[in-house]
Order: structure tokens, then sequence, then C-alpha cells
């Protein structure tokens, strides 16, 4: 009987090796999905190299003897494979890859470089890779030309590839993951030409996102948690993200190569200082915020706390702080003299509307630039300040004088009035002043501009005034 046992034992690890000298597995991709899915589903520690070894040959044993397989049917263990990783819950998934997968550090340019010859895909094409409900995609330069929505349990895998943004102007595209979908994106670059005219990855629901090892811009993509109850686990990867007032995402950033997050504060009273431009060996949010944040050995360029109405936020001891200022629906506010690179000793600034007021304090702390953004009928006016990306929608109007500004945009019949102002770094390609969707901006004695700042979509119209 042991005979019989070990006779069996060989025979069936002999098969193994044999599926992976086959012609069906020679191939580097197919190697490359059957590392990350042993990786994930918890049998293999190990890198996604795409080279055969020895540990993902015992590692794929241990997986078919836990199955009950005894067949070396090569598209039967791929459809095996891949159906144990779509019924898996993307928060298992996660887990096992924090914990089993090795990463080569790798800088964002010698990712670019790396991967700068991979064949290009339009993110439409996405679902030709599509398993069941999982889309596993390797190799290839995905460029985001159109907006894309994921739903239901899909899982898209991106392993070793590049993803670019191909938008006219800032956030044209959106790519949406809803319901229990999830997004992996590991060995990954973005490397858009002009990168502010960055696209979204969005989440909501109960959407989960794990990225090891992709480096990009801070702005290319950003990302957005909306009404979100989900994960976000970033590692060795640039870590960006808006946290909208009513998600209650869990994040967690490890060794960020660079770290800009935006949590817009609910109502109420909240006292913070605030890490900049630093290495931070761990910074954790206060249990009174409705997020759960954690950021690991990484450097922190911004944590930038969003105001909007019924928000009294004091900053003490910082340097640099950054922050959205979104005001809606009816009223009107003044903000004057906020300058960057000054430290004020304690000052404060308040704007109201229908829905209440909003304040800001500095003690003992300087602003890098301040973003606001007027939402409804709301008029928004701002003077003798340094500013960051303030934009008007839905009707809004917002006046801005004798301030300094990078970029700005309008939309949905919004109108903006920029008099006496300057753009910063005017000579850099990236600054962008967006009209859309039938909305206005006026420009008078405006220092810096060139026509190539200048876009119009949708009869959006930008009118200089002499």
């Amino acid at each position: 009987m042991e005979n019989i046992k070990a006779h069996f034992t060989c025979f069936f690890l002999a098969s193994i090796l044999a599926l992976f000298s086959s012609s069906a597995w020679s191939n580097n991709k197919s190697i490359k999905q059957i590392q990350f899915s042993l990786i994930a589903l918890g049998h293999l520690q190990g890198q996604i190299t795409g080279i055969e070894d020895s540990a993902t040959n015992t590692a794929l044993q241990s997986y078919l003897s836990a199955k009950k397989i005894h067949h070396n049917d090569q598209l039967l263990i791929a459809e095996h494979l891949l159906k144990s990783v779509e019924k898996a819950k993307s928060d298992v998934l996660i887990e096992n890859l924090q914990h089993n997968l090795h990463i080569t550090k790798q800088t964002r340019q010698e990712l670019r470089d790396r991967l700068a010859s991979n064949p290009q895909i339009s993110i439409k094409d996405l679902d030709t890779f599509k398993y069941g409900k999982v889309i596993f995609v390797t190799g290839k330069t995905i460029n985001i030309d159109a907006n894309k929505r994921f739903s239901s349990n899909t899982k898209v895998i991106i392993i070793d590839s590049l993803i670019n943004s191909k938008s006219r102007y800032r956030n044209e595209f959106n790519v949406q993951f809803q319901a229990n979908s999830a997004l992996f994106v590991i060995n990954a670059a973005s490397a858009s030409k002009r990168n502010t005219e960055a696209f979204n990855f969005t989440y909501s629901s109960k959407a989960n996102a794990f990225h090891s090892n992709y480096k990009h811009n801070l702005g290319d993509p950003w990302q957005v948690a909306k009404q979100h109850r989900g994960e976000l686990s970033f590692n060795q990867s640039t870590c960006n993200v808006t946290l909208l007032e009513k998600s209650r995402t869990k994040l967690t950033c490890r060794q960020a190569d660079r770290l800009m997050i935006e949590p817009i504060l609910p109502q109420g009273r909240f006292t913070a200082s605030l890490p900049s431009y630093q290495l931070v060996d761990h910074w954790q949010s206060h249990k009174s915020l409705p997020w759960d944040i954690n950021i690991h050995d990484s450097y922190v360029e911004h944590i930038d706390l969003g105001l909007s109405a019924g928000v009294n936020l004091t900053i003490v001891d910082t340097q640099k702080y950054s922050g959205g200022w979104a005001m809606c629906c009816k009223g009107s506010g003044r903000i004057k003299g906020l300058r960057a690179n000054k430290t004020y000793a304690k000052e404060s600034w308040s704007v109201a509307s229908e829905q209440g007021n909003s304040r800001l304090t500095l003690i003992n702390s300087s602003i890098e630039g301040m973003w606001p953004t007027a939402w409804g009928d709301y008029r928004f006016t701002i003077v003798d300040s340094d500013l960051v990306d303030p934009a008007a929608g839905s009707n809004a109007r917002m006046i801005i004088q004798n301030s300094h500004f990078d970029l700005i945009s309008a939309q949905d019949g919004a109108i903006v009035q920029i008099v006496n102002s300057t753009i910063l770094d005017a000579d850099v390609k990236s600054k962008k002043i967006t009209a859309r969707d039938r909305s206005k901006i006026y420009l008078q004695n405006i220092k810096g501009l060139k026509d190539s700042h200048i876009i119009e979509v949708g009869n959006g119209k930008v009118i200089i005034k002499d």
C-alpha cells in the first residue's frame, strides 16, 4: 500500500512538472496568473515573476491536492484557480496579498521604463480579458479614454502594466468600482504626458482596492471614496484619495513614496496637528472621524482636512496645511488674506450658507494653498489669497481678486470672474482654465496667461476682458 501511495505521489508531482513545461503554461502571462492566484488564495509566498520555480510548483500541488484534482488538464486547472479567486471575498484576498506577496521596490521611473514597450489597449477592452467575474490583465498599457463602471462581484486584476490618462481636461474620465467589486494593481505605473488631466478611480458601496508597487503622479490618477464602506490598501505605492464625509472607508497606506489624502470633514468641531512634507512612522485618524486611516512608514506631502458647512476646524502647529473649502446651495461667503508660507500666530476665517457656518482657525500654522469650491446658488468671493484648484458648478458664482491660482474649472452653468490675479508656474503646460457645460470664466488682467491654458468643452466659454 505504501509503495502504491509513493508511486502515486511521484506520478502526481511529475504531472505537475509536466504541466508547467507544457506549451499551454509556457508563456509568461499564464504563470503570472497562477502565481497571483496562489498568493491571493494563501497557498504561496513570493513574487509574481512569470518564471517557473519550485515554490510555485509546490504551492500548486498543495492547491490541487486540497481541491482533490488529480489530473494535469491545463484549462481545467486554470478554470479552478479563477473560480477560487472569483468566489473568495476580496478582503480575504487583500489580507493574503499583504502577508504573502513579495515586491522588489522600484521607483516610478524604473517602472515606466520597464513597462514602456507594453502593447496598448483601451479601458473599453478590459471585458475581453474576463474569465467569469475576474478580469486579468498583464503586460499592457491601458489607456483611460472612456468612462467605465465595474459592479457586482467583478474583480479587476492589473499586473505589470501602465495605466495612462487620455483626458483632454481634468477628470474627464471616471473608472468606477461599485457594489462588491474590487481592483488589484501590482507592479504598475501611470505615465501620462499631461499628468493634471487626471482620470478618477472612484470607489463606492463595499468595493475594495489593493495597490502594490503602483507609482504615479499625485493627480494621475486621483481616487475618490464616495459613500464607501470598503477597504483601500496601498502598499509601497502612491497613496492619494479623497474621503467624502458620507464614506466609512478603511484606508491603509504602507511605505508610500508619496501620500496626499483629502478627508472631507463631517459637521462638528475638530482640532488637528498634521504632518506635511515629511517621513511619517505612524499616523492614525482620531476615533471621532468616520474613516479608519492608518499610515505607516510613508512620505506624507499633505493630509488635507476639508471644510464645508457646519465644520469648525482648528489647525495647530502645522506648516503648509492645504485643504478644500466646499460651500453649497444658498448663501454667500468671502475669504480674504489666506496667504501661503506665512505663519499665523492665531487667525480665523469664516463663511456662511443656509446649511450652516464654516470656520478655519490657524494657530502657529501656515498654508500652502486652499481650494475653495462653490455649488448650487452659492456666491463665493476670494480676495488676496493663494489658491490651488478652485472650482465652481451647478450655477454657482465665484469671484477671485488679487490672488494666485494654478488650476480652475467651472461646469454646469457656473460663472467665475478672475481679476488682477496671477497663474502660478504659468510655464508648466499642465496649468489649465477649463469651462464646461455652459459655464463661463471671465478673465481680466491675469499675469502668466497663455492660450494653451484655456480649455472649452460643451459650450463652456473662457472670456478674456480688456
